[in-house]
């Protein structure tokens, strides 16, 4: 008999209760997923997928930086556009010449 194929024959079986919109979704994301088969789906998200944990506090001030970098090109957008030209006396570089 083939050890290597004894080795790979899936004979353990889990059960999970799910509610009905759990179970929705990973219908859902099993048939987009393109995979033969729901179990191979599910075993394929377990040992090859991630699990992000997103910590509402660095996402807030990663959306505070975001949101003055958006603002402040947005003011260079205006000045350019209102002057038509750029020059070098109005963007504050860090070359140390004045």
């Amino acid at each position: 008999m083939n050890t290597k194929k004894q080795e790979n024959t899936h004979n353990r079986y889990m059960q999970i209760r799910l509610t009905q919109e759990e179970y929705d979704a990973i219908e859902h994301k099993f048939r987009n997923s393109g995979l033969k088969s729901r179990s191979e789906f599910i075993r394929t998200m377990i040992f090859k997928g991630h699990i992000v944990h997103l910590n509402q506090t660095e996402l807030q001030e990663i959306y505070r930086l975001v949101s003055t970098i958006t603002n402040n090109v947005n003011q260079i957008a205006v000045g350019v556009n209102s002057m038509g030209k750029i020059y070098a006396e109005n963007i504050g570089t860090n070359s140390g010449e004045n």
